[in-house]
């Protein structure tokens, strides 16, 4: 209070000297600060003192005016008179003209833009320099430096600038920069959250051909623009800037960028799922083994798109995996495969209950399958195997499958640890032992009823459907016994 009542009691001379000592402390940047204090102390006594260091400090803004003088000058800026306003402006607006701005002047520029209240610009003299600073960014799109300094600061306030102007500097500014991707880039980041929706008074702004545009680059330019471009369009998708017909191609260049940038694209492909089965299956292309973050984004991936497609979808996007090969990595002998189906909310459990019995597979991709499904058998349990098991080995030409799941017997022995259990899956075995195709099968899944449970295995056996080649293979298997004698004479006895 002291102090308040001190510079109250100074006459004009002293007063002025305060104005000179305040403009002196603020070309000193060790003393911006008690320059800033200073103009405080006289707003209290003196506006027009006060008024008079801001005097001094405007024509300063994009030269050698210290950050805590110009905020001071900017929150102050919108209630003093015209004249300071227009002085300001006019430092400013020197800026635009200039094609090279070195960083001290468009930190300068960048803290009078940003710093000035954002309705400010909505009026005179600020919105003319707006205006004006937007036919200038339109005019040099090829210049990444004028575009680096001025469009970032510019872009917060776009929304306050003329309707006319706002619309024509955009269309040309970003039809002309996609010339040149890595500004391209730059000036799509600073648009998220900004495109102003189509309107007659903004013509001839389209933002549809912009988007179009953006995704085009975004596609054939994914390693420079990253995912710069593609948050910039699917802001306009989101927001309603664009129409909803425009998913598809936002996919497309999410997908693109996925090539490049797996994690860039992973907040996009999670936002917009509805890939199709190209898409989903190709994910994994470029994927690098090697790289731990990459599966991991993949698995993330693909557990968002998994339940955003149809069953059908699903288990297209399966076989396409099995056609495209066995993809090795340090501890997965089949990773893709692995992945897609450990993303499935069942863990691939009814892909592969519908995949393990299909005869269209491939006999080797049917091992494969079965080899991810031995691999799960702690979260399937016994019953998933005592009903896959016997269907598996009845589809025809199914020698490597049948390898893989007698090579898989102690795991499935170990799992059928009731006696329940191993009576289900000897007497299932038994029950389709005439279907199996070739002596092979039908001796290994005799073998695996009788370890299962012994000669009582044969009580499944379809006796009518036998021959006495069978019998001779269940011999085999089962070694001699009565009721192999009993089926033997029968099956004599028929024939």
């Amino acid at each position: 209070m002291q102090g308040q009542v001190q510079i109250e009691s100074l006459d004009d001379s002293a007063l002025q000297g305060l104005v000179e000592l305040a403009t002196a402390w603020s070309r000193n940047d060790a003393h911006a600060q008690l320059a800033c204090d200073l103009v405080s102390q006289l707003r209290r006594v003196n506006t027009a003192k006060a008024t008079a260091v801001l005097i001094t400090w405007a024509p300063r803004i994009i030269s050698d005016l210290p950050l805590p003088c110009l905020e001071m000058l900017t929150e102050l800026l919108p209630k003093e008179d015209d004249s300071l306003k227009a002085a300001a402006t006019n430092t400013v607006t020197t800026i635009l003209s200039k094609d090279t701005i070195n960083d001290s002047m468009a930190d300068g520029y960048s803290a009078f833009v940003t710093g000035l209240p954002a309705s400010s610009w909505g009026n005179a003299p600020f919105k003319a320099h707006l205006d004006n600073a937007l036919s200038n960014l339109a005019n040099r799109a090829s210049n990444e430096n004028y575009l680096k300094a001025i469009f970032p600061p510019i872009a917060k306030v776009l929304a306050h600038a003329t309707p006319t102007t706002l619309g024509s500097s955009l269309q040309q500014l970003f039809q002309q920069a996609r010339n040149y991707p890595g500004h391209y880039a730059l000036l799509h980041r600073q648009m998220v959250g900004r495109w102003p929706v189509s309107a007659p008074t903004l013509a001839p702004y389209d933002p549809s051909v912009l988007f179009e545009e953006a995704c085009a680059t975004s596609i054939s330019q994914a390693a420079t623009v990253k995912d710069d471009v593609l948050a910039s369009v699917s802001d306009m998708f989101d927001r309603g800037v664009v129409g909803q017909d425009k998913r598809a191609r936002l996919i497309e260049a999410a997908c693109a960028l996925w090539k490049v940038e797996p994690r860039l694209a992973l907040p996009f492909v999670c936002r917009y799922p509805g890939l199709s089965v190209e898409q989903i299956d190709a994910l994994v292309s470029t994927l690098n083994t090697n790289e731990p973050e990459q599966i991991a984004t993949l698995n993330e991936a693909w557990q968002i798109v998994s339940r955003h497609i149809a069953d059908d979808a699903r288990r297209a996007v399966t076989v396409a995996l099995l056609r495209r090969g066995a993809i090795q990595a340090s501890g997965d002998a089949d990773l893709a495969l692995n992945v897609w189906l450990s993303s499935q909310d069942d863990s691939g459990r009814a892909l592969l209950n519908d995949l393990l019995v299909d005869a269209t597979i491939a006999d080797e991709q049917r091992a494969r399958l079965w080899r991810q499904a031995i691999s799960r058998s702690e979260i399937f349990g016994k019953g998933f195997f005592v009903d896959v098991i016997p269907r598996s080995l009845g589809v025809q030409n199914s020698e490597a499958t049948s390898a893989a799941i007698f090579d898989s017997e102690q795991t499935v022995e170990k799992l059928m640890h009731d006696g329940e259990a191993r009576w289900d899956l000897a007497r299932c075995l038994m029950g389709r032992f005439h279907e199996f195709g070739t002596e092979t099968i039908k001796g290994g899944a005799s073998a695996m009823a009788n370890r299962l449970v012994g000669n009582v295995a044969l009580k499944g056996l379809s006796i009518e459907s036998l021959t006495s080649n069978d019998v001779a293979i269940l011999s085999g298997a089962f070694g001699s016994s009565k009721e192999l004698d009993r089926i033997g004479d029968r099956i004599h006895k028929d024939t």
